[in-house]
């Protein structure tokens, strides 16, 4: 899989100023759906499911690192957005 050739411009965000998990994933959602194969999909929708992985468990790892994602019915691809928080936010992980 050639990362760079599914990352869109358009679902880059650096040095946003979110102070929470629930902003950082509502904002994962509204990025999201700028991306072709996302844009039949309900922002509400993505926020949800992401908002539902998180449930299952922390998607944050060690270093300020998390990976939100999640899994959407009918979605045929893999999409790869990026998103950097200016002053990282508690994600609840284990480290």
């Amino acid at each position: 899989m050639n990362l760079a050739a599914i990352l869109q411009e358009e679902c880059i965000a650096v040095h946003v100023g979110l102070t929470d998990k629930e902003s950082v994933l509502k904002y994962i959602a509204r990025l999201a759906v700028k991306n072709p194969l996302l844009s039949e999909f309900d922002e509400k929708k993505i926020y949800q499911s992401l908002l539902d992985r998180e449930k299952l468990g922390s998607t944050g790892f060690s270093n300020q690192i998390a990976i939100p994602h999640c899994a959407l019915s009918g979605l045929k691809d893999f999409v790869l957005g990026i998103l950097t928080v200016t002053d990282g936010i508690e994600f609840g992980s284990l480290d």
